[in-house]
């Protein structure tokens, strides 16, 4: 984890979470251990207890300390890269399925949020992908006239139109979805857990689980779970057995210090990504200014290319590295008879964590639905 400042062990020191929850020190028997206090965990938790299972969530450090936290919480379709390119890899129907898939998710979390005042930093923002090329900009026509075969409502803008948004650089052309929203991920899984009273333990790692016919017993640093099923939900590691699916993603994020004169380089509240294979993007934080980078390289120039002329000097930067699957999607279903998987992958974390976190009861009671069947751990067996 890159931090400059911190105020707990939370990934992004601008959107830290200052309710803490205990650690488990006494032994348990639960119908469900979910490993992983990220945002699939916590959805996984939060869906199954409403579905009356008895449970607990262990996190070796603080409710969405890691990836979940270092993430800039943008609310978008997919599970990373655009729609043309998940038509690609997955296909259409498949590509249309995960599209309509994360839309449905999106409604439910931002309900949630409405519905029970979670206060997380939610903010609709809308988005622009940025062409710098001509080559881009046949792209961004492509996923335009894509997007619109499956009702999805997407505005073609010119250098001026983009300008409306974003002053501190001059791009070729770009593609506004109003569809995109912003939440601070880590803030949005402790408030869930809190105002739903989900048993959550931090500073609580698991040592190890030992599965056996009837159970699974758990063993974490202070205290041991015996469990009808295990769910594990992080993805700081890749799920043993399915090692050669996975390659490590990082990203690093820079906060500038405040600035008086953020308004004037963002006259509206947007995130905007460009088309670079290891794309960027940029998004004011308050008072702040923000870049993200998935390849943490010619950051210099690069800020001085985006914010022209405006003196960004770096107060914080923060970052995480977790496992990716090779086709980006995550994983939810069984990995043995009652050892279970829920884990997010890709660049769209926190809408896919809370998918499968949705779906989780479905795959524990052996059912299935269109998510599930996309993102079965057994893919990779076949």
């Amino acid at each position: 984890m890159l931090t400059d400042r911190n105020t707990h062990m939370q990934a992004n020191p601008l959107w830290p979470v200052e309710h803490r929850f205990p650690t488990l020190d006494k032994d348990a028997r639960v119908d469900v251990a979910i490993v992983g206090g990220g945002i699939a965990g916590i959805s996984c938790a939060f869906h199954l207890q409403n579905a009356g299972y008895k449970l607990a969530v262990i996190e070796g450090e603080e409710v969405g300390s890691s990836a979940t936290g270092a993430s800039s919480g943008i609310l978008y379709y997919g599970s990373g890269g655009n729609y043309v390119e998940a038509r690609e890899r997955y296909g259409d129907d498949k590509a249309t399925t995960l599209w309509k898939e994360t839309a449905r998710t999106i409604k439910d979390i931002v309900s949630l949020i409405e519905k029970h005042r979670i206060n997380c930093g939610f903010r609709h923002t809308g988005a622009i992908m940025v062409a710098n090329n001509e080559r881009q900009e046949m792209r961004i026509e492509k996923e335009h006239a894509a997007l619109a075969n499956i009702g999805i409502r997407t505005e073609r803008l010119s250098s001026d139109g983009i300008e409306r948004s974003f002053k501190g650089t001059v791009f070729r052309a770009g593609l506004s979805f109003d569809v995109c929203s912003v939440i601070h991920p880590a803030q949005f899984a402790a408030e869930l857990t809190r105002k739903f009273n989900v048993p959550v333990y931090e500073k609580s790692p698991m040592v190890n689980f030992t599965e056996e016919a009837d159970r699974v017993t758990l063993r974490s640093s202070r205290a041991t779970l015996t469990c009808e099923r295990l769910i594990l939900a992080t993805n700081l590691q890749p799920i043993r057995g399915l090692e050669k699916h996975f390659a490590e993603e990082t990203t690093v994020v820079l906060a500038s210090r405040p600035l008086s004169n953020v308004e004037e380089i963002w006259p509206e509240d947007k995130v905007i990504w460009t088309m670079e294979e290891k794309y960027d993007i940029l998004y004011p934080l308050g008072d702040r200014l923000a870049l993200e980078l998935y390849e943490a390289r010619r950051i210099k120039q690069k800020l001085a290319r985006y914010y022209r002329g405006v003196p960004f000097e770096t107060e914080y930067r923060w970052g995480e590295s977790w496992a990716k699957t090779s086709d980006l999607l995550p994983m939810a279903g069984p990995l043995t008879k009652r050892v279970y998987a829920a884990v997010a992958m890709g660049d769209e974390g926190v809408v896919m964590g809370f998918a499968v976190g949705s779906r989780i009861r479905s795959a524990l009671e052996g059912g299935s639905d269109v998510l599930l069947a996309m993102t079965s751990p057994n893919r990779f067996n076949q």
